[in-house]
């Protein structure tokens, strides 16, 4: 996903998220960790990542990080 166009601009960032999903905050409360809203907008417009795609047998995922 790294580079890839979204619409006529390129993502600025990557984004990461290893929050669980249903385990701080409420949704009903507009409280919940990571905040949807906030996540849609990450997903539009960074190369988002969030550890809830993983495989349930896969513990982590590396990241690289040019220096």
């Amino acid at each position: 996903m790294s580079g890839e166009r979204r619409g006529e601009r390129q993502a600025i960032c990557r984004t990461d998220t290893s929050t669980k999903l249903g385990k701080h905050g409420s949704v009903a409360k507009e409280t919940e960790v990571p905040r949807r809203t906030l996540v849609q907008e990450l997903e539009k417009n960074s190369n988002f990542f969030t550890t809830e795609a993983l495989p349930s047998d896969k513990l982590y995922h590396e990241v690289d990080i040019a220096l």
